[in-house]
């Protein structure tokens, strides 16, 4: 089965305490994407965030701690066929108040800290959970 690796971030706001999800046709998400040759996990997940979100690292804190799920899917990308896909995920804080400017998504959104038990989505549900665990 073939691998795929995706890195990204969750932004939290501090005041008030909210974070960042991105707004797919059908589902919300990280700012996150595929590692490119050569480049690390963190690398990749700066990368993605400034290209989806216009966020760079001087906007954010970065926290020590990230985290991972693992998941079967299917991927248009190659012929529908399912791959085994890894997701890593680091914390950031935006420490300054900054204007989202979206390439790639339609919308964004900030939900408050409670709402992370409504979203059910493979890619997002663990991760938050994880997060939770690390934040309480």
């Amino acid at each position: 089965m073939k691998q795929v690796r995706s890195c990204g971030f969750l932004i939290f706001r501090r005041e008030p305490r909210e974070f960042l999800l991105l707004k797919h046709p059908h589902r919300y998400d990280f700012p996150k994407g595929h590692v490119d040759n050569g480049e690390s996990d963190l690398q990749c997940a700066l990368r993605e965030l400034y290209e989806e979100t216009g966020l760079t690292a001087e906007n954010i804190t970065i926290d020590g701690f990230s985290c991972e799920t693992d998941y079967v899917t299917r991927y248009k990308r190659f012929g529908n066929q399912k791959v085994h896909k890894t997701v890593v995920i680091f914390l950031g804080w935006l420490e300054v108040e900054t204007e989202i400017k979206l390439s790639e998504h339609g919308a964004c959104e900030w939900f408050s800290w409670p709402t992370a038990r409504k979203f059910k989505e493979k890619s997002v549900a663990g991760i938050l959970q994880k997060i939770n665990n690390y934040l309480c």
